[in-house]
């Protein structure tokens, strides 16, 4: 091979052409995000309505949906005990398996009643969410009522 000339460049950008390529990204970045805003703000199912609401408030819009599926059931019950675990101790427990915030839990020192009974309601929401367990309307009231408990025990101990 006696060619020695270099490799042709992939594209051949100006300077010019360059900054209208900065430009025009730009501009699609900024069409983006006010289009995917528009549209949070248009959906209110995007919104967090339940922001506002008390731990005993979202336990009573809970129970009144009497048709709701046991899978949402206990993803909902596990979403409000989760928040409770939040607001009145402080844990952000979001995102750590049922393990993990029993281990959590146990490490604040959290009361023994309010600790057995977040423990039964987290691991039966775990096998109904993810074991595809499917617990009769009998089985989610008691559930829902624990939460309850947990509610009296965390006010008895002079806590709201």
């Amino acid at each position: 091979m006696t060619d020695i000339r270099g490799l042709k460049p992939l594209v051949d950008l100006t300077p010019e052409a360059f900054g209208i390529f900065l430009l025009l990204l730009a501009l699609a970045f900024v069409a983006s995000w006010f289009l995917g805003r528009n549209t949070l703000e248009a959906n209110p199912s995007h919104r967090h309505p339940k922001k506002n609401l008390s731990i005993r408030q979202r336990l009573d819009l809970l129970r009144a949906k009497e048709k709701l599926a046991p899978e949402a059931f206990c993803a909902g019950l596990s979403e409000i005990m989760r928040d409770f675990l939040k607001s009145r101790y402080g844990l952000l427990c979001r995102r750590l398996t049922t393990t993990e915030i029993l281990q959590e839990i146990e490490k604040k020192g959290i009361p023994e009643q309010i600790s057995a009974l977040l423990s039964e309601i987290l691991q039966t929401c775990d096998l109904v969410k993810f074991a595809s367990l499917s617990p009769d309307a009998l089985e989610l009231q008691q559930q829902i009522t624990s939460a309850y408990l947990i509610l009296e025990y965390s006010r008895e101990r002079g806590n709201p």
